[in-house]
């Protein structure tokens, strides 16, 4: 069993959005699975199972959506698959 570990170095850091101090829903959900994913992976757990974190995360997209909690999910499972795939593959990407 080989286990990848991600560094926190890899850690997405997300500027405020310009003039109002805050991020975007998009920002904010590409930082919310970066910090999440680079924690599992530190932590030891596998790529298999993060995954399966991530889906479970994502499966409560749907219980009230806005428009903003959709740009923010969007974001978060663009970013997780990228980052899970990373694990995966470390070379691939």
């Amino acid at each position: 069993m080989t286990t990848t570990t991600m560094s926190t170095t890899t850690t997405a850091t997300t500027a405020p959005a310009a003039g109002t101090g805050t991020v975007g829903p998009q920002e904010a959900g590409a930082a919310a699975a970066s910090d999440l994913i680079t924690a599992l992976a530190d932590a030891g757990m596998s790529p298999d199972r993060i995954g399966t974190v991530i889906e479970d995360v994502l499966a409560c997209r749907h219980d009230q959506p806005t428009s903003v909690s959709e740009d923010f999910y969007d974001a978060f499972d663009r970013s997780a698959a990228a980052l899970v795939a990373d694990l995966r593959d470390p070379e691939a990407g």
